[in-house]
């Protein structure tokens, strides 16, 4: 296989697979007290899922499941979704989350009762009375099946205190921590503090925007994300926050939606910023990515060098892997022989063995990465490469290493019919 058709294939393979960013949401009325969780994202959760509905997808279930709660709950609560893959799902919640759908006891003859589905209808029915402007309908502040339920809960005891005439400052306090068990608990809360439900301090609003902001990017909502992080940044400015974790917050959003510019404007100002080595060694991460996705491999090659210096100076052995494997995907996609037999023998060599819960991800990638290098640099032809990806590949799908598996997992088939 000629250098050039190995170029292309390699580029393309390390081009990474982050997603278009979404459209905007439509505008909402302005009370929505209905926190069911949006269909289309039940359907976007049962689409993710597909792939690892077996026995040997148990472990990659069990990661994306429990990242999604609260949208695992309302698909097993769908009809027509079958016995094993709701065998799978139940198998893959948490042990206290999965008890919600184990049946209460009932009298012979009486339907069979679920917690979660009675809770639901609680919670509908408390829903639909706000909406109606009735007051007085209390839901419990405690024992609800699932840690969704519980946020629902606390957003619309607090709607109800709301409409009553006050909103108290505990019950926001609550209803805000619990909603990081739940999406659309965090939406309706957002949307009722611009409607004037409550006002926070700007150190607390600025602790929320964060929180929304994370929760957004670990959703995939890169424009939702932009938006919160954006507005901690501006909070932070005038003192209620750090201005250099919300800069990096705001440039890992705009590295999602693809923003090029603006990653770089931001990662080069939290640079500016940093204080400690660790702190460096984020920024300079930061704005290597976003190098790498403006096409220009050299500068990133550049920037995850001196991220890596500065995990080294930090102590954080994990951070100097995962550094020198940046470097090296940049050095990759530059696409120089010189520069990838250098990847090849920096990651062969590198003494580091991760601990900890990054571990399993590190160490796959320098599995699949140094396999790469030594194709480009003329060490391994395609098939040796692709044996050694796809082996990688299954320990990844073992751990449940769900991105590693979606960045790869067609990596080796693509580089075998790359040497026809």
């Amino acid at each position: 296989m000629s250098k050039l058709p190995q170029l292309v294939l390699l580029s393309a393979a390390l081009a990474g697979c982050a997603a278009a960013p979404e459209q905007a949401p439509p505008p909402r009325g302005p009370f929505a007290w209905d926190t069911r969780a949006d269909p289309a994202e039940v359907d976007a959760l049962r689409q993710r899922i597909e792939p690892w509905l077996n026995p040997a997808g148990a472990a990659c279930l069990r990661a994306i499941v429990r990242e999604r709660l609260d949208l695992t709950h309302a698909l097993l609560a769908r009809e027509g979704l079958g016995l094993e893959p709701r065998a799978h799902l139940l198998a893959a919640l948490p042990p206290g989350e999965a008890q919600a759908w184990r049946p209460l006891p009932a009298e012979e003859g009486q339907p069979e009762r679920v917690p979660w589905r009675e809770a639901e209808a609680a919670l509908g029915a408390a829903a639909g009375a706000l909406a109606a402007g009735e007051v007085g309908r209390e839901l419990p502040a405690e024992g609800w099946p699932t840690a969704s339920q519980q946020a629902r809960a606390a957003y619309l005891r607090l709607g109800a205190a709301w409409q009553a005439g006050g909103a108290p400052s505990a019950q926001v306090e609550r209803a805000l921590s619990l909603a990081e068990a739940d999406w659309a608990s965090a939406r309706r809360l957002e949307e009722m503090r611009t409607l004037g439900g409550f006002a926070l301090s700007p150190t607390r609003e600025h602790a929320w925007q964060v929180q929304l902001a994370r929760q957004a990017l670990g959703r995939g909502r890169a424009l939702l994300a932009m938006q919160h992080a954006a507005a901690a940044r501006a909070l932070s400015a005038t003192g209620a926050g750090d201005p250099l974790p919300d800069r990096a917050l705001l440039a890992r959003a705009y590295l999602s939606a693809r923003q090029v510019e603006a990653a770089l404007d931001e990662s080069e100002g939290a640079a500016a910023l940093a204080r400690s080595p660790a702190q460096r060694a984020q920024a300079e991460a930061l704005r290597g990515q976003a190098l790498l996705l403006a096409g220009e491999p050299h500068d990133a090659a550049d920037a995850f060098e001196r991220a890596q210096r500065a995990a080294l100076q930090a102590g954080d052995e994990a951070g100097v892997l995962r550094q020198t494997l940046n470097r090296s995907v940049a050095w990759l996609r530059a696409g120089e022989a010189e520069l990838a037999k250098s990847a090849s023998s920096e990651v062969r060599s590198l003494a580091v063995v991760p601990t900890g819960p990054e571990a399993p991800d590190l160490l796959a990638r320098r599995a699949i990465i140094g396999a790469l290098a030594g194709l480009l640099a003329g060490e391994l032809d395609p098939h040796q490469a692709a044996g050694q990806i796809e082996e990688a590949l299954a320990g990844a799908r073992d751990a449940g290493l769900v991105a590693v598996l979606d960045a790869y997992a067609r990596l080796p088939e693509r580089l075998r019919r790359g040497r026809h």
